[in-house]
């Protein structure tokens, strides 16, 4: 099977840019969308007031034609009969209304005065208007729906008041006044608005045909609305349409419409939907513009960094395979700088040990090979006497390689060395061989000391268990150990309880010349050891400076250079 590759780091920094760009331009478009969202809505919001303001525009411009014929229905002249004078003063408002018509219509819907007649002319078969003749039933003012005048032909708005003469008997209207208005009036009230660019305007009359329009006007005038307009319309007073709608050239638009209060009419304002449209593609358009040009300059980026990481690894990988001698190249990135510079101390360090570790090697075999012929020459042909005090040695040695691992062949404390090398015959206070160690702690020790410490106390301790105080039930060896204000430290061996001691003896084993030769040796420049056979037990006395070991040049040679070879 084809192992599975991993991702490499360029691909995942393009994908991480990817990724970060496309949230960054999907939150982008988010804002923009919520913006258009927003600015709709306050369009739609001053759609529905313009609306609004225009349906009291044309309450108002109802109203001032009502004001007038209220006015001209206070004459005195009227009130007393005399038409010849209210003629004359109807004739003078038609006049200062812009010469719209105005007519005198009687209970029995007969009209006996109008301005477009000629003055004194009284015609006695014309009809007033539906209008007008519903003011004598209702009794209130009355504003008709845009109609053809069967007078002029013109589309004309009719706004009848009724007229009180009668000063006894029940409040009915003796007269009513009517005045026709052209649809112009309101066209002109819709331009005097001014709408804002790109907005249309329109009046509708209760019945949903247009009056009055900002663009087209003369060809819709009084044309239906749209259903869709006329539907709103039913349902509600003011609102905002959405879909469905189209101007006469067939462009989508929204609308919004308001009724007018007092008379009923109804403004439609609208707006095209691309007018909303435009601006939302324009901000995608640069949004996404935007986006393009960041994830590129990205992904360049991502690329030119990868390259520059590649190559930075490259240098730890070449570091990795042995690296180059001397000078850390530099990677150009500061952490892994950081790390070629560890690895390369690191390099040296592991080129260090492994020349340490073949030293050491060296040493221990020679140590191992001097303590294999010495053991054997102190065996005398006795294989197993060889075999027993051979491997008593070689596991001193053991501890003292296993207690020096553990500190990493660093400095060692003079008290754990006590304790690795006499474990064995540590006592716990009873009636058993003991050996009772004191000495205070603190007191680092060189490895190849601690190495010929710990195999000289092995040796003092198998010679007492053997020929001293530790061959017999009562025997006791006092280990203690001080460091002198020198420096130097100072470890005594005394041996109580056990035979007698005759005097030095007559023949020198491995022990000896391991402990009056070999451990001064090993412990450095200035060291001695003394040992004093005395009656009561031997007393051996080990002096040296901790951390003062053979020079390098030196120690490298000293398994050929020990005396007798231990």
């Amino acid at each position: 099977m084809r192992p599975s590759r991993s991702p490499t780091l360029r691909g995942r920094l393009l994908l991480l840019v990817g990724f970060v760009t496309l949230a960054l331009l999907a939150f982008a478009i988010l804002a923009v969308w919520q913006d258009y969202k927003a600015e709709r809505e306050h369009a739609e919001e001053q759609l529905r007031d313009q609306a609004t303001a225009l349906a009291l525009a044309v309450d108002r411009e109802f109203d001032r034609a009502e004001a007038a014929m209220s006015i001209l229905a206070t004459s005195a002249a009227l009130a007393r009969g005399d038409l010849e004078t209210f003629e004359a003063e109807m004739r003078a408002a038609s006049a200062r209304l812009g010469g719209e018509p105005i007519a005198l219509t009687t209970p029995d819907g007969r009209q006996v005065l109008n301005t477009l007649w000629a003055p004194g002319e009284r015609r006695s078969n014309i009809q007033g208007s539906l209008t007008t003749r519903r003011v004598f039933t209702s009794g209130n003012t009355e504003v008709s729906n845009l109609h053809q005048s069967s007078t002029t032909g013109r589309p004309v708005i009719i706004t009848a008041v009724p007229v009180f003469t009668a000063r006894q008997g029940p409040p009915l209207p003796t007269y009513a006044l009517g005045i026709s208005l052209r649809r112009d009036h309101l066209a002109r009230m819709l331009s005097e608005q001014s709408l804002r660019q790109g907005w249309s305007g329109g009046v509708l009359d209760r019945r949903g045909n247009y009056v009055a329009r900002t663009q087209r006007d003369a060809e819709t005038a009084g044309q239906p609305a749209q259903p869709r307009v006329r539907a709103a319309l039913a349902e509600a007073e003011s609102g905002i349409i959405h879909g469905g709608l189209q101007t006469l050239e067939g462009v989508p638009w929204i609308a919004a419409f308001a009724r007018a209060p007092a008379t009923g009419y109804a403004i439609v304002v609208g707006v095209p939907e691309e007018a909303f449209a435009a601006p939302l593609r324009a901000a995608l358009l640069r949004t996404l513009g935007t986006g393009a040009l960041i994830a590129a300059a990205g992904l360049l980026l991502a690329l030119l960094l990868g390259r520059r990481v590649v190559a930075s690894l490259r240098v730890l990988e070449m570091l990795g395979q042995g690296g180059p001698a001397g000078a850390v190249p530099k990677a150009g990135l500061r952490e892994v700088d950081d790390i070629a510079r560890v690895l390369a101390d690191g390099a040296r360090r592991q080129a260090l040990l492994i020349a340490e570790l073949n030293h050491r090697v060296k040493n221990t075999l020679a140590t191992v090979q001097s303590v294999a012929v010495q053991t054997l020459r102190s065996a005398e042909g006795d294989t197993a006497r060889f075999t027993h005090d051979f491997g008593q040695r070689l596991q001193a040695l053991a501890a003292a390689h296993n207690l020096l691992t553990a500190h990493s062949w660093g400095a060692t404390d003079l008290a754990a060395i006590v304790q690795a090398a006499l474990g064995p015959w540590l006592g716990d206070g009873g009636s058993g061989p003991q050996i009772a160690p004191e000495g205070p702690g603190g007191i680092p020790v060189a490895p190849r000391q601690a190495q010929a410490i710990m195999l000289a106390l092995h040796e003092l301790a198998t010679n007492a268990v053997k020929y001293g105080a530790l061959s017999r039930a009562g025997g006791r060896v006092a280990l203690g150990w001080s460091r002198e204000p020198d420096g130097v430290v100072v470890i005594h061996w005394t041996e109580t309880g056990g035979p007698a001691v005759a005097g030095p003896p007559q023949r020198r084993g491995f022990g000896t010349r391991l402990l009056e030769r070999a451990l001064a040796y090993d412990l450095g420049p200035g060291a001695t050891v003394v040992l004093r056979f005395e009656p009561a037990g031997l007393h051996a006395v080990i002096r040296f400076t901790p951390g003062a070991v053979l020079p390098e040049t030196v120690e490298r040679h000293a398994a050929d250079q020990r005396p007798d070879g231990a």
